[in-house]
């Protein structure tokens, strides 16, 4: 049996397997990194991280 993680994106729980939660925190500290230099930023990552929640849903 796999390991999962309950995980709150987008203002939304989720659970998810150790693998997926792995992924998707390279992932998203990825975009984190990619827009900092941006004056966005923060607005650009939520809209991203609701997205991904609309998908989990």
């Amino acid at each position: 049996m796999k390991k999962t993680h309950h995980i709150n994106i987008g203002n939304s729980i989720t659970l998810i397997e150790e693998d997926a939660y792995e992924m998707l925190t390279i992932y998203l500290n990825e975009v984190k990194l990619h827009f900092a230099k941006s004056a966005d930023n923060f607005e650009i990552v939520t809209d991203i991280e609701n997205r991904i929640a609309e998908l989990f849903g």
